[in-house]
């Protein structure tokens, strides 16, 4: 009976100590599992710099391809990384202070491929952990960001723009008016013609920023309708002083039916095959793609796009010209998101050339039923020129 007892007090202990290991065991799977998806990379280092525990990376490239554990944390985090966060300098001012440390924004890359990232230094007293480091990638955030300022100043310009509109176009026009008026009295030989011709092309052209601008910061209200992209784009081109090299998917069977504003559609691929045109110059070459989808390209030949300002291309009176208000891209990319579309600078990398290449995106319309042996539209065929 006595054997019976303990025998039965032993399996009791075994039976709790089983049951609560099991759910310390359960306990721990689903931390691990909570802590390997957290939207932060956390890192764990000891006092020489190793690491001894690490999270899931939230951005692939932030890390080195060889990642083991007990590895330095040089071996660990990417060059790129650790070089413009100073990652060195910052890890010694955290352990020596005893202090948290942030390095409020680190840039990896530039213009439109920038990455953005904030990384604390968070001191631990632990056997196995010195330093707890926390990465957070912050590019959604700093994109967010510049969507919002983009708006603020949107709605600042628009107030500026309806005060000067009415206190610069109308002396312009007199003054334009007054000009002509006075070239016209003067005889073909009369050396003042000449000069009073540039006063007055100088006149258009502050008359032309104005419309410019007025154009930017009016509000814009699509009329939104079913059309076809292909005969769209067939119409900018003959209205541009362009003549690209249009191709059609090979996807795109009969018309390519989308949902949009007719005009502003036209005013946009107008705008950038002459910008194409410019930067191609008269023995470059345009290309425009149709397709597949609601999707149009326009690609030159030309130099591309400085990348110090690739992601300020389409802010109010930032240009690559030399004679050029700035606004023609950013009162475009207002017209593609006021029918629910969006234009973008796309890398060069896969266009025929190494020029720039601007992507306008629509929205796709319901296709209606058409007859049979319908082709594409006059003039547009699958790969012409």
């Amino acid at each position: 009976q006595a054997i019976g007892r303990i025998t039965d007090l032993e399996l009791g202990v075994m039976c709790g100590t089983y049951m609560e290991v099991h759910e310390q065991r359960e306990l721990q799977s689903l931390q691990d599992l909570i802590i390997q998806n957290m939207p932060i990379t956390v890192l764990c280092l000891d006092n020489h710099g190793r690491v001894t525990s690490a999270t899931r990376p939230t951005a692939a490239d932030m890390l080195t391809d060889i990642r083991p554990l007990r590895a330095h944390y040089t071996d660990f985090l990417s060059s790129e990384l650790r070089e413009a966060a100073d990652f060195s300098t910052h890890l010694a001012e955290a352990v020596a202070t005893d202090e948290i440390v942030t390095i409020p924004r680190v840039v990896i890359g530039d213009g439109f491929e920038a990455r953005y990232f904030r990384v604390t230094l968070l001191p631990l007293q632990h056997e196995l952990a010195r330093v707890l480091v926390h990465i957070e990638e912050l590019t959604d955030v700093v994109q967010a960001q510049s969507r919002a300022q983009q708006a603020e100043n949107l709605a600042r310009l628009g107030s500026l723009a309806a005060n000067v509109a009415h206190e610069i176009r109308n002396p312009l026009s007199a003054i334009s008016a007054t000009l002509q008026v006075i070239g016209s009295s003067l005889s073909q030989d009369d050396r003042r013609k000449k000069i009073i011709s540039k006063v007055n092309g100088q006149v258009l052209r502050l008359d032309r920023l104005v419309t410019d601008l007025l154009g930017y910061a009016r509000p814009v209200r699509a009329r939104l309708n079913p059309t076809d992209l292909v005969e769209l784009c067939r119409e900018a081109a003959a209205q541009s002083s362009t003549s690209p090299v249009i191709d059609v998917a090979d996807t795109v069977d009969g018309p390519l039916r989308v949902k949009a504003d007719s005009q502003y559609v036209q005013q946009i691929l107008v705008n950038l095959l002459q910008n194409a045109r410019d930067a191609a110059g008269d023995d470059g070459t345009v290309w425009l793609r149709v397709g597949p989808g609601p999707v149009v390209e326009v690609a030159d030949s030309g130099s591309g796009i400085d990348p110090m300002i690739a992601d300020r291309l389409f802010e109010p009176f930032v240009t690559t010209k030399t004679r050029g208000t700035g606004l023609g891209l950013a009162i475009s990319r207002k017209l593609a998101e006021s029918m629910s579309g969006a234009l973008t600078l796309l890398p060069s990398n896969t266009t025929p050339t190494s020029g720039a290449r601007f992507q306008l995106t629509l929205r796709p319309a319901k296709r209606d039923a058409h007859p049979s042996g319908h082709t594409s539209p006059d003039g547009i065929e699958a790969r012409t020129g």
